[in-house]
Protein backbone atom coordinates (compact mmCIF):
# COMPACT_ATOMS: atom_id res chain seq x y z
CA UNK A 1 0.00 0.00 0.00
CA UNK A 2 1.47 3.30 -0.63
CA UNK A 3 0.48 6.67 0.33
CA UNK A 4 0.81 9.87 -0.84
CA UNK A 5 1.47 12.10 2.20
CA UNK A 6 2.01 9.51 4.99
CA UNK A 7 2.58 10.77 8.69
CA UNK A 8 5.17 8.96 9.99
CA UNK A 9 6.86 8.87 14.00
CA UNK A 10 10.48 8.35 12.71
CA UNK A 11 13.16 6.52 15.59
CA UNK A 12 16.76 6.65 15.81
CA UNK A 13 18.50 5.51 18.44
CA UNK A 14 21.31 3.09 16.50
CA UNK A 15 24.33 5.75 16.16
CA UNK A 16 25.91 8.45 18.45
CA UNK A 17 22.48 10.14 18.81
CA UNK A 18 19.07 9.31 19.92
CA UNK A 19 15.97 11.49 18.04
CA UNK A 20 12.43 10.91 17.69
CA UNK A 21 10.48 12.77 14.80
CA UNK A 22 7.12 13.44 12.94
CA UNK A 23 7.32 13.85 9.47
CA UNK A 24 3.41 15.08 8.66
CA UNK A 25 2.05 17.32 6.08
CA UNK A 26 5.36 16.93 3.68
CA UNK A 27 7.75 18.17 6.56
CA UNK A 28 8.88 18.07 10.04
CA UNK A 29 6.27 18.67 11.82
CA UNK A 30 8.22 18.05 15.77
CA UNK A 31 11.25 16.30 16.93
CA UNK A 32 13.87 16.05 19.48
CA UNK A 33 17.36 15.27 19.04
CA UNK A 34 20.31 14.68 21.89
CA UNK A 35 23.63 13.58 21.08
CA UNK A 36 24.50 10.17 23.11
CA UNK A 37 26.82 7.52 23.30
CA UNK A 38 24.94 5.99 25.94
CA UNK A 39 21.42 6.14 27.00
CA UNK A 40 19.10 5.86 24.40
CA UNK A 41 16.88 3.03 26.24
CA UNK A 42 16.26 5.89 29.08
CA UNK A 43 15.89 8.97 26.39
CA UNK A 44 13.79 7.33 23.22
CA UNK A 45 10.51 7.08 25.18
CA UNK A 46 10.19 10.55 26.92
CA UNK A 47 11.48 11.89 23.47
CA UNK A 48 8.87 9.94 21.43
CA UNK A 49 6.14 11.66 23.96
CA UNK A 50 7.43 14.63 23.51
CA UNK A 51 7.56 15.03 20.19
CA UNK A 52 4.14 13.84 19.64
CA UNK A 53 2.73 16.32 21.81
CA UNK A 54 4.59 19.00 20.11
CA UNK A 55 2.70 17.83 17.06
CA UNK A 56 -0.51 17.29 18.82
CA UNK A 57 -1.82 15.07 15.97
CA UNK A 58 -1.92 11.74 18.36
CA UNK A 59 -1.01 8.04 17.85
CA UNK A 60 -4.82 7.32 15.68
CA UNK A 61 -3.51 10.41 12.93
CA UNK A 62 -0.22 8.34 12.06
CA UNK A 63 -0.21 6.03 9.11
CA UNK A 64 3.48 4.10 10.45
CA UNK A 65 6.87 3.96 12.31
CA UNK A 66 10.50 4.21 10.83
CA UNK A 67 13.28 3.42 12.67
CA UNK A 68 16.82 2.61 12.03
CA UNK A 69 18.31 -0.96 11.61
CA UNK A 70 21.78 -0.34 12.26
CA UNK A 71 24.58 -0.92 11.56
CA UNK A 72 25.17 0.92 14.72
CA UNK A 73 25.14 0.17 18.37
CA UNK A 74 24.03 -3.06 20.02
CA UNK A 75 21.71 -1.89 22.28
CA UNK A 76 20.36 1.34 20.19
CA UNK A 77 19.58 -0.74 17.68
CA UNK A 78 17.23 -2.87 19.85
CA UNK A 79 15.88 0.06 21.76
CA UNK A 80 14.76 1.85 18.85
CA UNK A 81 13.69 -1.66 17.23
CA UNK A 82 11.36 -2.63 20.09
CA UNK A 83 9.61 1.05 20.91
CA UNK A 84 9.23 0.77 16.84
CA UNK A 85 8.27 -2.69 16.89
CA UNK A 86 5.66 -2.15 19.94
CA UNK A 87 3.90 0.95 19.07
CA UNK A 88 3.36 -0.27 16.00
CA UNK A 89 1.42 -3.49 16.96
CA UNK A 90 -0.42 -0.68 19.71
CA UNK A 91 -1.60 1.04 16.93
CA UNK A 92 -1.72 -1.57 14.06
CA UNK A 93 0.79 0.50 12.30
CA UNK A 94 3.18 -0.84 9.62
CA UNK A 95 7.02 -0.53 10.37
CA UNK A 96 9.43 0.85 7.97
CA UNK A 97 13.15 -0.35 8.61
CA UNK A 98 15.48 1.83 7.05
CA UNK A 99 19.27 1.16 7.09
CA UNK A 100 22.09 3.95 9.00
CA UNK A 101 23.73 3.99 5.48
CA UNK A 102 20.03 4.90 3.86
CA UNK A 103 19.58 7.65 6.44
CA UNK A 104 23.02 8.94 6.25
CA UNK A 105 22.71 8.87 2.31
CA UNK A 106 19.19 10.97 2.23
CA UNK A 107 21.02 13.75 4.18
CA UNK A 108 23.15 14.61 1.15
CA UNK A 109 21.25 17.65 -0.92
CA UNK A 110 18.72 15.85 -3.52
CA UNK A 111 19.94 17.55 -6.80
CA UNK A 112 23.28 15.73 -5.53
CA UNK A 113 22.22 12.38 -4.86
CA UNK A 114 19.51 11.69 -7.68
CA UNK A 115 20.54 8.88 -9.75
CA UNK A 116 23.72 8.71 -8.72
CA UNK A 117 25.93 6.26 -6.39
CA UNK A 118 26.19 7.56 -2.86
CA UNK A 119 28.76 5.80 -0.13
CA UNK A 120 27.80 6.03 2.88
CA UNK A 121 30.55 5.65 5.67
CA UNK A 122 29.94 5.24 9.53
CA UNK A 123 32.25 4.76 12.52
CA UNK A 124 32.52 1.21 14.19
CA UNK A 125 33.52 2.91 17.25
CA UNK A 126 35.87 0.02 16.59
CA UNK A 127 38.75 1.24 15.29
CA UNK A 128 36.85 0.71 11.59
CA UNK A 129 34.06 1.67 9.69
CA UNK A 130 30.59 0.48 8.02
CA UNK A 131 30.78 1.09 4.62
CA UNK A 132 27.90 0.92 1.91
CA UNK A 133 27.59 2.31 -1.87
CA UNK A 134 23.53 2.76 -1.88
CA UNK A 135 22.17 3.94 -5.92
CA UNK A 136 19.86 6.40 -5.13
CA UNK A 137 16.77 6.68 -7.02
CA UNK A 138 14.91 10.22 -7.08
Amino acid sequence: MKIADPTLLALEAAGAACSAAVWAGGRVAARRFAPMLRGQSEHLVPMIAEAMADWGGGFAALDAVAVTTGPGGFTGVRIGLAAARGLALARRLPVLGLSSFEVAAAAAPAEERAGRLVASFIDSKRGGRFSAVLRVVA
